[in-house]
């Protein structure tokens, strides 16, 4: 089952969960309130690919039954979310086989075979909630107490039922809801690595691709909450755990594009630094000559052949790219750059 949701997550202290609980209890919504226990059990790749995708992919313990659920984040603005959620239900052998074993259910290992992702994926930990659920007709709230990681934390959903109608919040509980609040699986991965994923330094692929017309291939995502969001730049993506970065070029190519990538030559080397995360990657671009036709691969995400005469004067191409093709089709050796968040600049 596929269907996309609409919801506000805020953070809040354990004094004001229990606050705007007691106020719940005492307005229309006590009547359709709904008191559950879930345990997500949460899966990734080595290399930490859904999280770093906004992805979380889990299997969910509730009601005495077992689904599995992936979700995409498709837009992110402040306190609200949109995302695209898989969900399929699975029986308790299958899930006992998938955390013990890493043995996916047939129905989990097509849905991602037809998505085109990574299922080389292992069991990371459990997240346990005790959830309050208040609905009314337009939307629910859900008071969450979560434990994972030796931590417990408070945080408030507000899940849209139907987007077309005019969702009034009480006044009373908005002026509780201060701020934002990261996903459960966000808040876990940071745990879990202790939050030390910026001491890891990430390896990236990008492919500067010609063809016989004297033109360059570029994509351009929509991914609203990016900075690279409807920018032209050239395909590519992470290096998968045990896979060349040659390889991984050309696969990345091909995933996005359709275009096979042939003959990549390694041309330029550019360091990413984001200060603010801590968090690193090291982006090796390849040059390489293109074959076969554009298709269109991936929901979000369009593929052009842009001609290199026009590069300049393009404004939807940042000027660090630019040079960066550049230096690939015209220089004579690889180059280095630094690019700094905080300066989003070469050096």
């Amino acid at each position: 089952m596929k269907q996309e949701e609409v919801e506000y997550k805020y953070l809040i202290p354990e004094s004001t969960f229990f606050q705007i609980k007691c106020k719940l209890n005492n307005t229309r919504f006590h009547k359709k309130m709904k008191h559950v226990k879930q345990i997500n059990h949460y899966f990734d790749t080595d290399d930490f690919f859904y999280y770093r995708h906004n992805m979380s992919c889990k299997l969910r313990d509730v009601s005495n039954k077992v689904f599995f659920i992936l979700k995409k984040e498709t837009k992110k603005e402040l306190s609200r979310r949109e995302a695209i959620e898989y969900q399929l239900e699975i029986s308790v052998e299958e899930k006992n086989n998938f955390i013990l074993f890493g043995i996916l259910p047939n129905d989990v290992e097509n849905l991602l075979s037809e998505l085109h992702l990574n299922n080389d994926i292992r069991f990371l930990g459990s997240l346990q909630t005790n959830r309050y659920c208040y609905e009314a007709n337009e939307f629910k709230i859900l008071l969450d107490e979560n434990i994972y990681c030796g931590i417990k934390d408070h945080e408030v959903e507000i899940e849209i039922i139907n987007e077309n109608t005019n969702v009034i919040i009480p006044t009373w509980l908005k002026q509780l809801l201060v701020g934002e609040s990261k996903g459960k699986y966000n808040r876990f991965i940071n745990l879990f690595t202790d939050g030390k994923r910026g001491d890891l330094v990430r390896v990236q692929v990008s492919g500067i691709v010609e063809n016989s017309h004297n033109e360059v291939l570029l994509i351009r995502k929509d991914k609203p909450s990016s900075s690279i969001h409807n920018k032209l730049i050239p395909p590519g993506g992470h290096v998968e755990f045990g896979e060349s970065p040659n390889k991984a070029v050309i696969r990345e190519v091909q995933e996005e594009t359709g275009i096979t990538m042939v003959d990549p030559v390694l041309t330029g080397i550019v360091t990413f630094i984001n200060h603010e995360k801590l968090e690193q990657s090291v982006c090796l671009f390849y040059r390489g000559r293109g074959e076969g036709e554009l298709l269109k691969k991936e929901m979000h995400l369009e593929s052009e052949w842009v001609n290199l005469g026009e590069l300049e004067s393009d404004k939807d191409l940042s000027p660090y790219h630019k040079e960066i093709i550049l230096n690939s089709i015209y220089g004579e050796k690889v180059s280095y750059y630094t690019i700094s968040n905080k300066e989003r600049k070469l050096k």
